[in-house]
Parts: structure tokens; C-alpha cells; sequence
């Protein structure tokens, strides 16, 4: 009895941990992002590369990966959610994030 109670309070703890809450510019739809980008605004530019590399640290972590951009440049991460952004204006950038980094950067 104690062991089957253990096993559900595991699996409801493991269920309500998956869901993830996103803040920030990772909130933003990428259309916002890509009128930032047309619009040049630096800060804009450096907010968006400074919540990719906060997302990427919580990645990393959680993975146990290390650093798994290391061999990137901000301007290549940058570019690389930005390109996934305008292929899908009404996405969120945080879901151009994670399918950037659960489809290029984990897999390779």
C-alpha cells in the first residue's frame, strides 16, 4: 500500500514538473520579433539573445549537456530563431526556441 502511494505521488510530482511557464520576450509572437529585428532597436536585439541564452542554460541543466551552444555566436543563435520566425509569424518565440533546440542542437 505504502509503495503504490510512493509510485503516485512520484507520477503526480513528475506530471505538474513538465509544465514549464515561459516569461520575458520568450513570451512574444515572432512577428513582434521580426518588426524588432526590421526595426534595428539593439536593446530589442540584445533582450531576445540574452532570454536564448537564459532558456539554453535551463536546457542545458536539465540535460546534463553542458554548454550546447558553445560553438555558436549570438548572432548565430540570433538568426537561427529569427529564420524559424518567419517561417511562423504567429508561433511564440519560445516554441521557435525549443524546436531550434530540441530539432538542430540536441540532436547533433
Amino acid at each position: 500500500m505504502i509503495k503504490t502511494l510512493v509510485i503516485f505521488l512520484l507520477l503526480i510530482f513528475s506530471i505538474s514538473a513538465s509544465g514549464q511557464t515561459a516569461f520575458g520576450y520568450g513570451t512574444r509572437q515572432c512577428g513582434e520579433m521580426i518588426e524588432d529585428d526590421l526595426s534595428g532597436d539593439q536593446l530589442d536585439r540584445f533582450s531576445y539573445i540574452s532570454w536564448i541564452h537564459g532558456f539554453l542554460t535551463r536546457i542545458s541543466g536539465e540535460y546534463g549537456r553542458g554548454d550546447i551552444a558553445a560553438e555558436l555566436s549570438n548572432e548565430e543563435m540570433y538568426s537561427s530563431v529569427l529564420g524559424l520566425c518567419k517561417q511562423q509569424p504567429d508561433r511564440l518565440v519560445v516554441s521557435a526556441v525549443e524546436y531550434w533546440v530540441f530539432a538542430e542542437l540536441l540532436t547533433q
